[in-house]
């Protein structure tokens, strides 16, 4: 009976020994996550995350980790998952329902993203991306006073985040109340001159509102940013061709073939202008 319980207690030591082994393993490689995580280096921080899982299966914060990276990496569905796993082990994680709530926004459920956000917002009422976030998905299911609303809240906790001005003014847009929108798109570009994204919504803005010069010129500074993208030069193209500008508008649309020769649309719009242009001279 001693032996078989001597033995017993040699086993068991060895079994917490393997254990806490383990666990400094895990810790290890989740700090390495968390380095790589930090730095933007996705792929990394995932595989240290994982190494980090095996040796600990219930390793909270290395589910949520990965997830995040996997947000990060717009793996949506994959990102759920570990958010999911996060959850089941910690149900009280602020992080993780935000977190999942901006997976499921992107990926257009935004009934379950509400129902995320709203649990976030409970459990970190301070967050101010939180509110960004169930503001976007009002405005995606066109409730646009409650959207507003809560862009109002996350600026009167962050008044410095230039995402959140550039959210607002969209839904001011599609609200139709283009002075605001532009005040907004104008607190977003002098926050963040970085953010020139901000030039193609308030020429939009401007467009909408009928000052066309206004407009051109953002236009403009976006095609100097994107000069890759068609965008810049479809928008301008269409007010210099409304403006009967024909030679302008041709300009812009012979740029917009030469990025993306295949869409048909753009060389009809491009010969219909060449048509009209004979017809004044």
């Amino acid at each position: 009976m001693i032996q078989k319980l001597v033995k017993f207690c040699i086993l068991f030591t060895i079994f917490i020994s393997c254990n806490q082994n383990k666990r400094e393993e895990a810790k290890y490689y989740f700090e390495e996550g968390s380095q790589n995580l930090k730095n933007g280096l996705w792929d990394m921080a995932i595989l240290n995350f994982t190494s980090a899982i095996k040796d600990d299966s219930l390793y909270e914060e290395a589910y949520y980790n990965r997830g995040y990276a996997y947000l990060q990496k717009t793996v949506y569905g994959t990102a759920i998952a570990d958010f999911n796993r996060a959850l089941k082990i910690n149900p009280k994680d602020g992080d993780a329902y935000n977190d999942r709530g901006e997976a499921y926004y992107h990926l257009g459920k935004y009934d379950l993203a509400l129902s995320d956000l709203n649990i976030a917002i409970k459990i970190y009422p301070q967050y101010d991306m939180a509110y960004i976030y169930r503001g976007n998905c009002y405005r995606e299911t066109k409730k646009y006073e409650l959207a507003i609303a809560d862009y109002d809240t996350s600026l009167s906790i962050n008044s410095l985040r230039s995402e959140t001005y550039l959210d607002r003014g969209l839904t001011y847009s599609c609200m139709g109340k283009y002075k605001l929108a532009i005040t907004d798109f104008d607190s977003v570009l002098k926050i963040n001159p970085q953010v020139t994204y901000a030039y193609l919504t308030r020429g939009d803005a401007y467009k909408s509102a009928q000052l066309l010069d206004s407009a051109i010129a953002d236009y403009s500074n976006f095609i100097k940013n994107y000069p890759k993208s068609t965008t810049g030069y479809i928008r301008r193209g269409n007010i210099h061709y409304a403006q009967k500008k024909y030679s302008l508008a041709i300009a812009d649309f012979d740029a917009a073939i030469k990025i993306d020769p295949l869409d048909s649309s753009l060389v009809k719009t491009r010969q219909k202008l060449l048509d009209l242009c004979s017809k004044h001279n």
